[in-house]
């Protein structure tokens, strides 16, 4: 499924945590949802499970298959009626 069909708008956040002694890779996903992901039932698991399939990380994987390794924890997503514009937004690398 094209994921178009299911997102109307969305914002990526992408951040770095220690688990132990190892960095994990976290993403949230802020998304404004089409009526049919709005009322699909388990609508943040598929919208999650269906993004990291599809998400190349490198020329060989998706985050699906990162998540499997436990470099990436699962995307954590988050439906909004809107998003703001009006910041400015900037790709940053966070160490928190």
């Amino acid at each position: 499924a094209d994921l178009r069909r299911y997102i109307k708008d969305a914002c990526i956040e992408l951040a770095e945590r220690q688990r132990g002694t190892k960095p994990v890779g976290h993403i949230t996903l802020t998304i404004v949802p089409t009526d049919a992901l709005a009322r699909m039932e388990r609508s943040t698991h598929f919208i999650a499970s269906e993004f990291a399939k599809r998400l190349p990380v490198t020329p060989t994987k998706h985050l699906s298959d990162l998540i499997t390794t436990g470099v990436f924890a699962p995307p954590r997503i988050i439906f909004v009626e809107h998003l703001d514009r009006s910041k400015t937004m900037v790709l940053r690398r966070t160490d928190t």
